[in-house]
């Protein structure tokens, strides 16, 4: 039975391809996407994962699964990240950018950064989002 006014998200898992347009290689790369819902803001299905020795001008295809959520009451996908530099300076976004996933996107994020903008984007099907890094130390 097709039930329209059903409220319930539908989880799913999509793939997030990484990309390096910082300018030099990257020691180290971590990635946090965790959804939230709408009405708590809690941060649920945190999922975590550490890149290393990423080229520069290179790609790293399936470098992270992560559990997304589509439904009408669903919840919201929020991104983080940090990056060690070759040279050993780390950047990081200061907190998350929200860029949720939308069924026309097929699971299929491609994350990336960009050291003449030090900004993370975000590119689906669907649209894009951006994050300014900020350097740590």
């Amino acid at each position: 039975m097709d039930n329209k006014n059903d409220m319930t998200p539908s989880m799913h898992y999509g793939n997030l391809d990484f990309e390096n347009y910082w300018g030099e290689k990257l020691f180290s790369v971590e990635i946090i996407h965790y959804l939230s819902d709408i009405i708590n803001v809690a941060e649920i299905y945190s999922m975590y994962k550490k890149i290393m020795y990423v080229d520069d001008k290179t790609k790293v295809t399936d470098a992270m699964r992560f559990k997304y959520s589509l439904g009408d009451l669903g919840y919201l996908d929020y991104w983080k990240i940090k990056i060690i530099t070759d040279n050993n300076e780390v950047y990081s976004s200061n907190g998350s950018v929200r860029c949720s996933i939308r069924p026309e996107d097929n699971g299929k994020v491609i994350m990336g950064v960009n050291g003449e903008s030090k900004r993370m984007y975000i590119s689906m099907v669907s649209g894009s989002c951006s994050i300014s890094l900020n350097k740590v130390s």
